[in-house]
């Protein structure tokens, strides 16, 4: 059965409580210290936000080229080539190093993907990608040599190679 609870933002939602009638009780009083569902979203959205127009913002001054991918796989890339790069330039990496490997880098998928690499992991694939030729091996298969403008659609993070 469905109890309407009045949460802490003045929003009613219905909450299906389960258990023992004190142990509803109990949820019910929590349920109406804490913020609605959409609440909770539009919050944590609006946090998301913030940090990557923040990061997009440190990072302005390099030349980034733009991804390729659907929408929304471009507008998670960005955030995620924006951290990165904010990592790398904190770090020992040069800005004008990093804008010649990121050049070549457009896939949103090729940033998405590789988001758990660490930064020595990354730095890697980034100078493979960056090369005239980039060989990818798959395991046992070795893929033959791929133009810079291929090879970054077919490169995987080492963690996903077998």
């Amino acid at each position: 059965m469905g109890h309407i609870i009045t949460h802490a933002c003045g929003h009613g939602q219905i909450h299906h409580l389960a258990g023992y009638a004190r142990q509803q009780e109990q949820k019910a009083k929590w349920l109406e210290t804490t913020r609605c569902r959409e609440c909770f979203i539009a919050d944590k959205q609006a946090v998301q936000a913030e940090a990557a127009a923040r990061d997009v913002a440190a990072v302005a001054h390099l030349t980034l080229p733009a991804l390729s991918g659907s929408d929304r796989q471009i507008t998670w890339a960005t955030s995620l080539r924006a951290a990165r790069l904010l990592a790398m330039t904190s770090h020992e990496a040069d800005d004008v190093t990093l804008s010649a490997l990121v050049s070549h880098l457009t896939d949103a998928k090729w940033w998405i993907d590789g988001r758990g690499l660490t930064d020595i992991e990354w730095l890697e694939q980034a100078k493979q990608i960056a090369a005239a030729r980039v060989p990818v091996s798959y395991g046992r298969e070795t893929i033959p040599a791929l133009p810079v403008q291929e090879a970054h659609r077919v490169a995987l993070p080492p963690h996903f190679a077998n």
